[in-house]
């Protein structure tokens, strides 16, 4: 069990270690949000010709983890691996972490719009 003492001296790199995965978390989000790069809303579309899944991860020096793997409708699967952070658990999966995207209000139903122009063009749809 941690001392007063020991906690009062663990806050500022506690604080410093937030800070830092913040900074990460907000780089990540850019190239996310950047349909020319495969992560994100430019994530690759599987074999299926219409699913986009994902995986993300956040981790400190402190040793904090959260991941999220195979998740769908998110446009920045690493805001919810930031999340799990806050949680007691260290990965969520598929339909796990997508109900979790949910309940954090991160859900989107996204599909970038580049994407879904070539999933039109080989679907014959376009």
């Amino acid at each position: 069990m941690l001392s007063q003492k020991q906690a009062r001296e663990a806050g500022p790199e506690v604080a410093r270690t937030q800070a830092v995965i913040r900074a990460a978390v907000a780089a990540i989000v850019v190239l996310e949000d950047d349909g020319r790069f495969n992560a994100g809303s430019g994530a690759n579309i599987r074999l299926d010709g219409s699913t986009v899944q994902m995986d993300a991860a956040v981790a400190g020096s402190d040793g904090c983890f959260g991941g999220v793997a195979a998740i769908e409708d998110v446009s920045n699967p690493v805001m919810v691996a930031e999340r799990v952070l806050a949680t007691p658990h260290m990965l969520l999966a598929g339909a796990g972490a997508i109900e979790f995207a949910r309940r954090q209000g991160l859900s989107t139903g996204m599909l970038s719009r580049s994407k879904r122009a070539v999933v039109m063009r080989s679907s014959g749809s376009a």
